[in-house]
This record gives structure tokens, sequence and C-alpha cells, in this order.
């Protein structure tokens, strides 16, 4: 076993940092940043991951806050906001409410068939048909 030198300690889960690591997951924070916000390393934190399998499933979940947030938010700001509700159901029900664009063409095509012996004069050089 290796001699550890008296300045080293494994740090411990402290009240603090996870507060600080639940704020940042709670951002949808990187876990680079949720460390440098809670001052700890990346590999205390995957060390505390290995101790407390429970408390870092919660930080997991914690991330989809803003998400939550921001559902909530359309959902009730719907109610008076008609185009917000219209955008909501055109990426919610596609095959409902997505506008369907008609095209019209109003192109006439018509083509003249010829025969080689038609483009060709007596040189064997091509005309114009």
């Amino acid at each position: 076993m290796p001699k550890k030198h008296p300045w080293w300690r494994p740090s411990k889960i402290s009240e603090e940092k996870i507060k600080k690591l639940e704020e940042a997951f709670a951002m949808d924070c990187s876990v680079k940043e949720a460390c440098l916000y809670a001052w700890i390393s990346i590999q205390t934190m995957y060390n505390w991951q290995e101790q407390d399998k429970e408390l870092f499933e919660r930080l997991e979940l914690m991330r989809e806050t803003p998400v939550f947030i921001a559902r909530k938010s359309v959902i009730n700001n719907m109610k008076t906001d008609g185009d917000l509700a219209l955008k909501y159901l055109e990426r919610k029900k596609k095959s409902e409410f997505t506008p369907k664009s008609e095209v019209e063409s109003n192109i006439n095509m018509t083509a003249k068939v010829v025969s080689l012996p038609e483009l060709l004069d007596d040189t064997g050089n091509t005309t114009e048909a």
C-alpha cells in the first residue's frame, strides 16, 4: 500500500457541497461546472458517487429541472396565449396540427418528339427543331 502524504485526506461529503451540487445540477450544469461551483474536483465527485449511489441518482434527476420548469411555463401560458397553444399542438400532434402546404402548378409542358434524321441537315450537322 502506498504511503500517504500527511496533507492528503479523502474529501468528506458535506451538506454544503451537496447543496451546491444540487443547485448546479438543477440548472442543468455539466459535471465539470457543478464541481467547480461546489469547489470539489471531478475525481472527488466520482469517488462520492461510488460511496452513495442514491445521492447521484437524485442529482442526475435534478438535471431535468429546467425542462420541467419550461414545460410548466408553456402549459400555464397556453391558457392565455393562443399562438403558444398552437405551436405546442403543432409539435406534439404533428399529424393533426402541422400546417399542410398545397402546391399548385401552372406549368404547361409540351414536348415535340422528333426523329434523328429531322435534326440533322444534309451535312450531318444538327439543326434547331
